[in-house]
């Protein structure tokens, strides 16, 4: 009986002495435990991925901009040559002042002159000229449209004498002529400032001519009325914002007209032949700067 009794005690001291020592361990695997985790609390989070560049973060709002603070403002178009000074095709732009004006319409007149003398039906006249010019490519280049209404007078004797197959001195009354050429031309500006700018450039259009007739002895002397094509060159001087002169030479393609001098009877047909003819001349003006009104 003592025998189970002191094993019974045995037993129940080893019980007790294994669950003291579980404990124990528990509790010292808790601690460490915890210890860990408050240690890796503590510890900063380093959230950068290897090989991976962080990026600047603009935490800043447009409405949290600071009242003084200057603000930068891109004023360049979207175009990348624009925008990078080191692109291939950049080039600074520098806007261009002078009196040229984008539009204008110029009104005035001056004088005509012949080329020539021994084909020329008129040697002297004067004109009325209206110009519109429309400046393009940063005023490098103006297009323009002129229109010169001329009254030509100091008729050629000689010339007439053989357009009408008479003697001068049994022509009487030849009157002034009548010209009108409507023309456009590209000028270039070759000098331009704040006060003059001058350009010149060809120009080509069309003219109508109309010669004066005459009557003797009953019969009609007359010419045919040309209508041809002109071309020419034209320059122009601008002074200031308001004024400008120019200077123009003109030439047809007609060569050549058809004279007829009528028969005393109606019946008959009229009698005609073909005279050279020269209707180059050269135009001396100034005019009048207009802004547009529209």
């Amino acid at each position: 009986m003592k025998k189970i009794f002191s094993l019974f005690l045995f037993a129940t001291s080893l019980l007790v002495i294994n669950s003291l020592s579980a404990k124990t361990g528990k509790e010292k695997l808790v601690g460490k435990t915890g210890s860990l985790i408050e240690k890796a609390s503590k510890e900063p989070v380093n959230t950068k991925e290897p090989g991976v560049a962080k990026e600047p973060v603009n935490t800043k709002e447009p409405g949290n901009i600071k009242v003084g603070e200057s603000v930068k403002t891109n004023t360049i178009g979207a175009d990348s040559s624009n925008n990078n000074t080191t692109a291939a095709f950049y080039k600074s732009h520098i806007k261009r002042f002078i009196n040229l004006q984008d539009i204008y319409v110029g009104v005035g007149g001056g004088f005509i002159k012949s080329s020539e003398t021994f084909n020329m039906p008129f040697s002297k006249g004067i004109s009325l000229n209206g110009s519109y010019g429309v400046a393009m490519i940063d005023k490098y280049l103006i297009l323009e449209f002129n229109n010169n209404l001329e009254f030509m007078f100091n008729p050629n004797m000689d010339w007439y004498s053989r357009a009408f197959t008479l003697p001068k001195s049994l022509i009487k009354g030849v009157n002034m002529g009548f010209d009108e050429e409507f023309d456009m031309g590209v000028h270039v500006v070759i000098a331009g400032s704040r006060k003059v700018t001058f350009t010149a450039g060809p120009v080509a259009g069309g003219r109508l001519t109309i010669l004066p007739s005459m009557v003797y002895s009953h019969r009609l002397y007359y010419v045919s009325v040309p209508i041809s094509v002109s071309y020419g060159l034209k320059t122009n001087l601008f002074v200031g914002d308001k004024f400008y002169c120019f200077a123009q030479y003109s030439n047809t393609l007609t060569t050549s007209m058809v004279s007829f001098a009528s028969q005393a009877s109606t019946d008959a047909p009229a009698n005609e032949h073909r005279i050279p003819v020269n209707f180059g001349l050269l135009r001396l003006g100034v005019g009048y700067v207009l802004k547009p009104w529209w």
